[in-house]
């Protein structure tokens, strides 16, 4: 649920969910901790941060 749930505010995309996502990035499991890294780099960040099952989160640009 976890892991979804920050899927979904990563989706939406809105600068309020940095605060209550940094929670996140001590959890236990190292998926949701990517996943929330990942996300909170995509709010911050003006490149897209792409994360992927198998490498972890990469940045991808949108001029090459």
């Amino acid at each position: 649920m976890r892991l979804r749930t920050c899927v979904q505010l990563r989706e939406a995309g809105y600068p309020e969910a940095a605060v209550p996502i940094s929670a996140l990035i001590i959890d236990a499991q190292d998926s949701i901790q990517l996943q929330a890294i990942a996300v909170e780099l995509d709010i911050f960040l003006a490149e897209r941060v792409m994360s992927r099952k198998d490498d972890g989160p990469t940045i991808e640009s949108a001029n090459p």
